[in-house]
């Protein structure tokens, strides 16, 4: 039987739920698919394979409100953007006056930002390979928008992060909320159980992989959906009201980054 990841419990076997070989740590309750019965759907494939000339709009409202995220902790400096995507988050730290570079692992999404948006600077890289090859304490901030539920081995990125974050910088890390009752109501239904996602967190168990590694919690939000709040009045209150009563798909956590290395 393998070892949870996070405390070292023994995994229960694994179980097939929505068709993945999931793994559920009866200890602290992290779940993870068990990476032998594993293989990434993009393995050797580009993600982006579809794309042609993204609008990329930066202005929207749920990218707002991650910049503002960031800066209730840290209102200016360097910041690293983590599966940058077609690069919306990072234009929107970028037009906040923040100084920023961008890893992507899609070759086509990065070629067309670094063409048209030359405000960032854009990386072609596999996450873990670019933050192994980056100094200590090179920047200020690392922001992971639904990045950490896609890496195998959550560990190995945590401790890279401590490392390249620098003393009192920050981290800020959203992903889908195993713990909201929208993910408890629908099971297997859940539309975040999916092949590319192989970590599952809830607050506790992103606490058990962070604080190890030297980051305290700052702050956390439930969000009712990915793309909140969109900028309709009364349908960000609606949702709102939602997530405080527990319909929160969404975990947003922010972390200090110890001044003791």
């Amino acid at each position: 039987m393998q070892h949870c990841p996070l405390c070292d419990a023994d995994l229960f076997p694994t179980v097939k739920r929505a068709g993945l070989p999931l793994q559920s740590c009866p200890a602290c309750g992290f779940v993870a698919i068990d990476l032998e019965q594993w293989q990434s759907p993009y393995a050797g494939g580009e993600y982006y394979a579809d794309l042609t000339a993204p609008h990329v709009d930066w202005q929207r409202s749920f990218l707002q409100h991650r910049v503002a995220g960031v800066r209730r902790f840290l209102p200016s400096g360097y910041v690293l953007e983590l599966g940058a995507g077609i690069g919306e988050t990072a234009l929107a730290l970028a037009q906040a006056g923040y100084r920023v570079d961008a890893v992507e692992e899609s070759p086509k999404a990065v070629s067309y930002l670094q063409a048209n948006h030359p405000t960032v600077s854009w990386h072609q890289a596999e996450i873990l390979d670019y933050l192994a090859h980056t100094p200590d304490a090179t920047y200020d901030a690392v922001t992971l928008f639904h990045v950490l539920e896609h890496i195998p081995r959550p560990h190995r990125l945590a401790k890279e992060l401590s490392r390249v974050v620098s003393s009192g910088g920050i981290a800020a890390i959203e992903l889908p909320n195993l713990a909201g009752l929208q993910a408890r109501l629908k099971g297997e239904r859940w539309h975040y159980l999916q092949a590319h996602h192989v970590n599952y967190f809830h607050l506790g168990t992103l606490q058990r992989l962070m604080e190890p590694h030297g980051f305290e919690l700052l702050g956390h939000e439930e969000k009712y959906h990915f793309s909140h709040p969109q900028g309709v009045l009364w349908k960000d209150r609606i949702k709102s009201l939602l997530a405080k009563i527990g319909f929160a798909d969404i975990l947003c956590t922010w972390w200090r980054r110890s001044t003791m290395r």
